[in-house]
């Protein structure tokens, strides 16, 4: 150990400032980790401390659980969050009952700020964790959770001497922890000192000494390593084109609109975290500095990442569908997560005839053809014809309006409609109608670019559905041709021998009936026998090739086009 970081070390263990854990919380962690130990011991420490108790009862009844049954007793609360959960809310509320009321802290330390990347580090952590696939999810929280412990001892035992770091590596641009390093305590070596003491798992220690180290020799660490390396990182992300989104891919599989996701659904989940915990928390933050908080630049760049995100789940979703209903409800269910359009209403192209059909998705994900609403492929004037003529979205509030067009109207009961042309491949697969208001087909018009690829995508899926109809039909129709001419041609090579040889039976039966030869004609009748039923035989397939030459295919093949995603959804 460096001698100037053993100095500090050994002026916090003499200080008056010296982080200590409470006696009750010291004891509930230590039973959270014996193994041996079990829920009724935890609650009888729990219940010597009335905040304790009523904390874990608001977290045991909170929206993490998703349970309607209201928990008032300790033991079943301990039951329903299990003992690593407990364990994290117990260090949790430590660290902040530790450091939280200190009342000498560096002046140009945000408190506020960063409990906020705590939270925030520790929410990303456990969503790498679980999408990583490891098996500790509660440890990447915790561990995400006191990852910067260590600035909290230097803010609080040496606040002038971290007043400096702090204003000389604003001043100069440097990171806080290379100005550490030059004052002789990083707070990583501070921060792991401290949990030695505490007596904390090693694996939980190194991640918290190793989270700035090298993306090169972090590569090389264990899992959970890894895991706050990166929640670290991304809990400081500044914009799509930083450096950190090639630090991530390199350490985890991941696509810009998955950490985006994340990152949305983290900022939810640390507010209630907060509040839980009782923690003080910077609100939404403002600025990008060395970077203890999450920020996007535009709320425009969040947005179409959001939007893409979603619909590449929308998009694998459709090429897994397996027949022309399942599609529908695919894009009904997708242009209500994405554009909040409820009312739809499909036409769709009926192969060889000159008709566009309407279909609806009922409530109960049933498919309905209403009957009368359908619309020839010669008419002109109506406006899902027009789009579908000029291939445009169109709005009743900028057309002339046809009886046909009211009428569409009136079975959405909606004062407005938008259509989506779908047409692929020079091919007019139908249109998509929408009811709106004239407000909605206002918002519509400025989301036509991500309108454009849900539609190209829509009209991608239908009018592979659509070869693979034919096709499946082709297939089915050339087996059943050849079937019925090999039975054909079976039962006429077959005819010809066969009567040759109940001919020659004929006469032989003939000559042998004045003679003595009993047996002979024993056999002779058994032989005329089994080429009789041969020749049955040969007639039922005749029969039944030309019964299936009329009959519709009840075979399937749908799935050997589909990709093997889709056939084991199945």
């Amino acid at each position: 150990m460096d001698n100037r970081l053993q100095q500090y070390i050994s002026r916090i263990e003499t200080s008056k400032n010296l982080p200590t854990l409470p006696q009750i919380l010291a004891k509930l962690i230590a039973a959270c980790q014996d193994e041996e130990g079990n829920i009724h011991e935890m609650a009888k420490i729990i219940r010597t401390d009335a905040s304790m108790v009523a904390k874990i009862l608001n977290v045991a009844n909170s929206s993490f659980f998703r349970s309607s049954e209201k928990i008032v007793q300790i033991d079943q609360a301990l039951a329903r969050m299990g003992r690593d959960t407990v364990k994290n809310l117990a260090i949790s509320t430590a660290v902040n009952q530790v450091f939280g009321k200190s009342g000498l802290v560096s002046r140009q330390f945000d408190l506020r700020r960063f409990w906020r990347h705590s939270l925030t580090s520790a929410v990303l952590a456990k969503m790498i964790a679980e999408k990583a696939s490891y098996n500790l999810p509660e440890q990447a929280f915790l561990t995400g959770m006191i990852h910067d412990i260590g600035r909290l001892v230097l803010a609080t035992n040496f606040p002038d001497e971290y007043d400096t770091v702090l204003l000389e590596a604003e001043k100069t641009g440097e990171t806080i922890l290379e100005r550490e390093i030059k004052m002789g305590a990083p707070h990583t070596e501070i921060g792991a000192w401290l949990l030695r003491q505490w007596k904390f798992n090693p694996m939980e220690i190194d991640a918290i000494l190793y989270h700035h180290e090298p993306v090169d020799s972090i590569k090389e660490s264990f899992p959970l390593a890894r895991i706050i390396y990166v929640a670290n990182d991304m809990s400081r992300l500044t914009n799509a084109d930083d450096k950190t989104f090639r630090v991530l891919k390199s350490l985890f599989p991941c696509t810009f609109p998955e950490i985006v996701d994340m990152m949305m659904a983290a900022e939810e989940i640390v507010q209630e975290l907060a509040s839980f915990l009782g923690i003080s928390i910077e609100q939404k933050p403002d600025s990008a500095r060395e970077g203890e908080q999450i920020t996007v630049k535009t709320p425009e760049l969040v947005n179409e990442v959001r939007y893409i995100s979603l619909l590449v789940g929308i998009i694998n979703n459709l090429s897994n569908c397996t027949n022309e209903n399942s599609i529908m409800k695919v894009v009904q269910e997708g242009l209500a997560i994405l554009f909040d359009l409820h009312k739809v209403l499909f036409f769709l192209a009926e192969p060889g005839e000159e008709l566009l059909k309407a279909k609806v998705v009922t409530d109960q994900g049933l498919i309905d053809s209403p009957p009368g609403l359908v619309i020839s492929s010669y008419n002109r004037d109506s406006l899902v014809s027009q789009a579908l003529c000029d291939n445009v979205f169109l709005s009743s509030e900028s057309a002339r309006l046809t009886i046909m067009d009211k009428q569409i109207m009136h079975f959405l009961n909606t004062e407005g409609m938008f259509v989506l042309p779908l047409i692929r491949s020079g091919e007019n697969m139908g249109a998509i109608v929408i009811g709106v208001t004239a407000q909605k087909a206002k918002s519509l018009r400025t989301e036509e670019k991500l309108l454009s690829l849900f539609t190209n995508q829509v009209s991608m899926a239908l009018h592979t559905e659509y070869l693979i109809r034919v096709q499946t039909q082709k297939i089915f129709f050339e087996r059943q041709t050849v079937a019925e001419t090999f039975a054909q041609k079976v039962g006429q090579d077959a005819k010809a021998p066969l009567e040759s040889i109940r001919n020659y039976l004929g006469i032989l039966s003939s000559r042998l009936s004045g003679g003595e030869e009993n047996h002979a004609m024993e056999e002779i009748h058994i032989i005329g026998e089994e080429v009789n039923r041969l020749n049955a035989i040969l007639e039922d397939v005749v029969k039944l090739s030309q019964e299936r030459s009329h009959a519709a295919g009840a075979t399937d093949l749908a799935v050997t086009f589909r990709p093997s995603s889709a056939k084991k959804q199945q």
